[in-house]
């Protein structure tokens, strides 16, 4: 608790210190009964949680969001966030409507980290290294990196950072002291302020394969790995396979490499690819759609709501980014939206925003194909309920179709739906022109 008694106000307006519990599950619920409320969004993050401890969490809360890498235990949390590349929903043993968020563009990285990019880097000399290998580093990775760097005689400057629990100082100095020619500087307990500045002016840098990794890729130079505790695997072979790091045993030869100016770039501009620097927006997403879920309803569409679908499809935009661009008769709509509701092959999900209508999904099913239709209320268009709508309604449909496959055709002029499409993870497949217009037909399937 002391090492983040001066960090947790900054972020949190109220602390509550939780008694030790010889049960896991007493842990959660005293939280249950002491610190939530059914209004409350919880995130927890500990390797020691099991799926009975969540379900208590989740039974008194309005979401549950969980922070893991290691996918070890059978999951009931509404989020999963898992920024280890590689990673895909196979691992995931969840329920109906777990939703996942994995991958490097969900990164969890410290606030300084996020407004800076590699992109913007500089150094190209490839004559300084950074050094960090975890706090702790019970095994001295860092001794062995900083030898590994002094066998490069063009390397000229090594700053070294370290922790309070790192207890191989003295070694470290006694090495230090026989290359008096380089500029060697060793930093204990840095803020993350001057981590991020240190890696910012470093053209190598060596790290563990864990979160500080993930920092050096976002603002630094060149990276190099150790892998230096068992759940660090998944991320070093993810690394070492993407070339977005490589291994320390390679390092004088990657060093002249990307000496060559043009090599470096383009090592910057690949792993900006996976490091773009948005992950804090892509994150604080996760958590808006989870607000705009509060008072959200969605149920199937009923007989009473066919005045309200009329409107809705006779919207001037509705109308304009259909193939049919003609106003629709009460008559006809009247006959065709009856077939529906009565139709094994279409579901109508009709949503409401305090009891206020939203808008509605459509699936028809054909051949274990879902065909998406969907449109919102002109009154919440622009406030991203397009992603909370379609998210809801397609994650409810695959536990009637657990192997649907879903469809959407989507006008090339309607950048704004394109972009919803393109945001929940449906990939373009291809263009068709219908009318002289051009659309863009979009595929999205579960992993089995």
């Amino acid at each position: 608790m002391n090492f983040y008694s001066n960090k947790i106000p900054l972020v949190c307006s109220k602390t509550i210190e939780i008694p030790v519990f010889d049960n896991i599950a007493d842990e959660a619920i005293f939280i249950a009964r002491h610190v939530l409320s059914k209004n409350d969004i919880i995130v927890i993050d500990c390797y020691n949680f099991d799926t009975n401890y969540e379900q208590i969490l989740k039974e008194n809360s309005f979401k549950l969001v969980c922070i893991d890498d290691l996918f070890n235990r059978h999951f009931v949390a509404d989020i999963i966030i898992n920024h280890g590349g590689g990673i895909t929903n196979k691992k995931y043993s969840v329920e109906h409507y777990t939703r996942l968020y994995l991958g490097t563009k969900y990164s969890i990285l410290r606030q300084s980290f996020f407004y800076n990019s590699a992109q913007s880097f500089k150094q190209l000399d490839m004559k300084s290294a950074f050094i960090n290998l975890g706090g702790t580093d019970i095994y001295n990775y860092t001794l062995k990196a900083l030898k590994q760097c002094l066998k490069i005689k063009d390397i000229t400057q090594i700053d070294i950072v370290i922790g309070s629990c790192y207890k191989f100082t003295n070694e470290l100095n006694s090495c230090i002291t026989k290359y008096p020619n380089v500029k060697i500087n060793v930093h204990k307990n840095i803020s993350e302020e001057k981590m991020c500045e240190l890696m910012q002016h470093f053209s190598v840098g060596i790290c563990s394969a864990s979160t500080v990794s993930y920092e050096y890729a976002t603002v630094g130079g060149v990276l190099f790995l150790y892998k230096t505790a068992d759940n660090q695997k998944n991320n070093y072979s993810y690394f070492l396979k993407n070339n977005l790091a490589f291994r320390i045993s390679n390092l004088s030869k990657i060093c002249a490499n990307f000496r060559i100016i043009n090599n470096y770039t383009k090592y910057l501009e690949h792993r900006s690819l996976f490091f773009s620097g948005n992950s804090q927006q892509n994150i604080v997403s996760i958590f808006e759609n989870l607000e705009k879920e509060r008072n959200l309803k969605a149920r199937l569409a009923q007989e009473n709501d066919l005045t309200t679908y009329f409107n809705w499809v006779n919207e001037q935009q509705v109308r304009e980014n259909s193939i049919n661009q003609n106003l629709i008769t009460l008559e006809s709509h009247s006959t065709w939206f009856l077939a529906r509701l009565n139709s094994d092959k279409t579901l109508l999900y009709f949503f409401e925003k305090n009891n206020i209508p939203l808008g509605q999904v459509r699936f028809d099913i054909v051949n274990n194909c879902a065909e998406i239709d969907y449109s919102i209320d002109v009154k919440f268009r622009k406030q991203g309920y397009g992603e909370v709508m379609l998210t809801t309604a397609i994650w409810s449909l695959k536990t009637i179709f657990p192997k649907v496959k879903f469809l959407a055709q989507v006008k090339q002029s309607n950048v704004a739906l394109n972009k919803v499409f393109e945001k929940i993870f449906f990939k373009k497949t291809s263009e068709v022109s219908i009318n002289k217009e051009k659309y863009n037909n979009y595929e999205f399937k579960f992993s089995k």
